[in-house]
């Protein structure tokens, strides 16, 4: 019974053989599997609590260094029209959504 077409055959023997665990068995091993991506979780959170420390820092540091949103916008623009990326509908609606709210601010 596949689960994920993307899945190894090692990993779908795994799920079989853990399905047959009794049901506190199954309960720890599952426990203990979501506590290694609440680990993962965690070390993404302090990475990005360090990239925004950093951040902070530098603007600190350099206050006159700053870009208008507006221009910041209009560069990203520029780029993706220039690349001729094309954004998908969602990323589009975003970035339509990102910059009322900023011209609403």
């Amino acid at each position: 019974m596949p689960y994920d077409s993307f899945v190894t055959a090692n990993t779908q023997k795994l799920l079989e053989e853990a399905m047959a665990l009794p049901v506190n068995d199954r309960a720890e091993l599952a426990a203990q599997l979501l506590a290694t991506l609440d680990d993962a979780e965690a070390d993404v959170e302090s990475a990005w609590a360090a990239e925004i420390e950093r951040r902070a820092a530098d603007a600190r540091r350099n206050p006159n260094d700053d870009v208008d949103w507006r221009t910041a916008l209009d560069e990203i623009q520029r780029e993706v029209s220039l690349k001729a990326v094309r954004l998908r509908d969602n990323a589009c609606r975003e970035l339509r959504e990102a910059t009322n709210w900023y011209r609403t601010e």
